[in-house]
């Protein structure tokens, strides 16, 4: 069973885990503690354990400090 709505908020979740290192070890085990016998339950229980709020909060925050570095890069490269 295809979950198309989980997509988005998987690959999200992916990367604020790998890329960003951004979600704490306890909340780690709790993800890995879900049964994954049923894929809606499983789904279901993991956006419980890390809300999709938390997810867009933390790419805003990523988004904002990327903006801010590249504007910083700007500034010294204007001032080289």
């Amino acid at each position: 069973m295809a979950l198309p709505s989980a997509d988005g908020y998987c690959s999200d979740l992916i990367k604020i885990i790998s890329k960003y290192d951004d979600v704490s070890e306890g909340t780690l085990k709790d993800i890995a503690n879900v049964s994954s016998k049923d894929l809606t339950a499983c789904f279901t229980s993991i956006q419980k354990i890390v809300p999709e709020t938390f997810i867009r909060n933390v790419l805003e925050r990523i988004q904002r400090m990327e903006d801010e570095a590249d504007v910083i890069l700007l500034a010294e490269e204007l001032l080289a």
